[in-house]
């Protein structure tokens, strides 16, 4: 149970943070 929990909060971490990234870079290009 736990397991699932964190897997999914790093899924949307992951999602989170990766969209701004991908901004980012293309802002910068």
């Amino acid at each position: 149970m736990q397991d699932e929990i964190r897997s999914r909060l790093l899924a949307d971490i992951s999602h989170e943070l990766k969209t701004p990234i991908t901004s980012i870079q293309c802002y910068l290009e």
